[in-house]
């Protein structure tokens, strides 16, 4: 499917849901009751007048049961330009021990100070480093 921006994508959202909730010849309002919603709010979902939320997405899909990632297959979405383009490897990090022995002792600190000034400093050695290469 081609890219699309957030008013195609809960229309393509809810096309597939609607599709789904067919294939069960199940009714807007059994879907409705199933999620605790009225059926005019499952119309709204279905017709993509009405964004669905990442935790109603999760109750409508299984109630429908599907995995909610069936729901994205073939979409492409489109990513502002100025969104970030690092992307954290966490694969790569956590095949390293430095990797494990940071995400271990991060995970013991209780405060929350703590925890982002550890967070501010990492980013600052990476922002500089990055700098100089």
């Amino acid at each position: 499917m081609k890219a699309a921006s957030k008013d195609e994508l809960a229309a393509e959202i809810g096309k597939r849901l609607r599709m789904r909730r067919l294939m069960l010849g199940m009714s807007q309002q059994t879907l409705a009751n199933g999620i605790g919603v009225t059926f005019q709010q499952v119309q709204k979902y279905e017709n993509g007048t009405n964004r669905v939320s990442a935790s109603r997405m999760q109750q409508i899909a299984s109630v429908l049961n599907i995995p909610v990632a069936s729901l994205y297959e073939d979409i492409e979405i489109d990513v502002p330009a100025s969104a970030p383009a690092t992307v954290v490897d966490l694969e790569a990090v956590l095949s390293t021990k430095d990797g494990v022995a940071l995400i271990a002792a991060f995970a013991k600190l209780k405060d929350s100070k703590v925890r982002q000034g550890l967070v501010n400093l990492v980013r600052t050695l990476a922002a500089e480093h990055v700098a100089e290469t």
